[in-house]
């Protein structure tokens, strides 16, 4: 490997002093906007490494990469077209002014030597390698130094592969991998928080009261910018479905009752009740709230706590409600058991932006934690199932371990983990939140989770 690395070196420093010869400099060259040369979900196999390999070799995520389309990292000039070299096959040199970018190991090139490209323009297809007849991409970068000749750098200067997962995953044996199988293991999915992760958590309301804030410190602090005020057109009955037209002191009492449980502490009742009532004004309706019909709450601290907020001192008295509003309008008060460390966003969660619901307020409940295991045959059948319910094409590939990618996620528990925005399966890209609800609902409790894959011994 050393002596064929060497032989590409002098090769490339060659072929780049007879094209820096042929072509002048263009100012300015490191303002360009850079792509990830590859469009398909993809992974880097073989990164940079001083000294021994100069450049990143990249490889499809989910199965062979031959024939895959190689897109123009940056706007330039072909400097360069090579077909049949004995070490880098095929590949491209495109010229940037002070850097020069390389695309070796292609099958097809669609350009000619001076044709100028664009970003992200597809200027060939990826083919296999001279030396070991594995389909991959070689991408190199070379900066002009200050001797004027073009030396071989770093890629992730200027590149970053954007499916690269922040997923951990449990790694092979690093000394030797034939120890363990590339077909078949276990998938260890770690989950935090319980339920959709947006506005207040329950169990960060309970553990706020705990510390002595107030029912509207708390509702302020899960949804920023509203304010809480008096309805002075609070209504004095409801009509829930399924039940017929109450007090809005029962509704309340009951839904309080079965949302945050009678025994939590007075203020975290309280912020139950005005965001139960503030989401029933914002939506005038009475029929997504949990109700619970049984509950005897006649005297209890519970209603105490609701006719507070409601401020009634008898249960005769006319109500007059604490309402949470933003801009004038009752909130849309969302509320959920618990979150991971973080709420999340409502764009995140549903789409649709919102301003006291945009996620990344802190919350100081013990955040649970669900640990659920599968094999490698048991999560085949679950990503193949989704697939073929919505009419998607899915292609998981031989290797578990490529599977599947978290894209991206909010860092609700740090850079490492959060409520996963985007995530792919087998060329397959859903919102974290469709893949908690329509992938591995009922089994997740919420869709801020971490990824290990650990392979089977062989």
């Amino acid at each position: 490997m050393e002596q064929i690395i060497k032989i590409l070196t002098a090769l490339f420093m060659a072929f780049m002093q007879l094209i820096s010869t042929l072509m002048g400099s263009i100012g300015g060259d490191k303002k360009l906007e850079w792509t990830w040369p590859i469009g398909s979900e993809s992974r880097i196999e073989a990164d940079w490494e001083d000294g021994k390999h100069y450049g990143i070799d990249i490889v499809l995520a989910s199965g062979d990469m031959t024939g895959t389309r190689i897109l123009a990292a940056a706007d330039g000039t072909v400097g360069g077209v090579v077909m049949g070299d004995s070490e880098l096959g095929n590949f491209i040199l495109i010229d940037h002014g002070d850097v020069q970018s390389i695309y070796a190991n292609c099958g097809e090139i669609n350009l000619a030597k001076g044709t100028s490209v664009t970003k992200g323009q597809v200027i060939g297809t990826v083919g296999k390698s001279a030396g070991t007849e594995k389909a991959y991409l070689h991408f190199a970068i070379q900066e002009k130094n200050s001797e004027g000749k073009f030396e071989l750098i770093n890629p992730s200067k200027y590149v970053k592969c954007p499916y690269t997962s922040t997923t951990p995953v449990t790694p092979t044996n690093p000394v030797d991998p034939s120890n363990y199988s590339q077909t078949s293991g276990t998938f260890t999915f770690k989950i935090y928080g319980w339920g959709h992760g947006v506005g207040m958590s329950q169990e960060g309301a309970i553990a706020m009261a705990k510390q002595g804030k107030t029912y509207k410190e708390i509702i302020t602090h899960y949804y920023p910018g509203v304010t809480v005020a008096a309805d002075p057109n609070t209504p004095a009955t409801v009509t829930k479905p399924g039940v017929g037209t109450i007090s809005l002191l029962e509704f309340l009492c009951r839904t309080v009752c079965q949302e945050i449980g009678p025994n939590s502490p007075t203020e975290a009742l309280k912020a139950q009740a005005v965001a139960a009532y503030s989401f029933s004004q914002a939506y005038n309706k009475y029929t997504d709230q949990s109700y619970n019909s049984s509950y005897n709450y006649k005297g209890t601290n519970l209603e105490k706590a609701v006719m507070a907020v409601l401020g009634m001192t008898k249960d005769t008295d006319k109500p007059t409600a604490q309402c949470a509003y933003y801009n004038g309008k009752p909130a849309q008060t969302v509320y959920g058991a618990s979150c991971a460390g973080k709420t999340a966003s409502s764009e995140n969660a549903w789409g649709g932006a919102i301003a006291y619901l945009c996620g990344g307020v802190s919350s100081p409940e013990e955040v649970p934690v669900q640990t659920k295991t599968y094999t490698s045959a048991e999560m085949k059948t679950i990503l193949e199932k989704y697939a073929t319910s919505h009419d998607k094409e899915i292609n998981l590939g031989s290797n578990p371990l490529y599977w599947i990618r978290i894209i991206s996620h909010d860092k609700a528990r740090g850079d490492g983990c959060g409520y996963v925005e985007k995530i792919s399966f087998g060329g397959i890209e859903v919102k974290g939140s469709t893949f908690w609800s329509a992938v591995m609902k009922p089994d997740f409790h919420s869709y801020c989770f971490e990824i290990y894959y650990t392979p089977d011994p062989a």
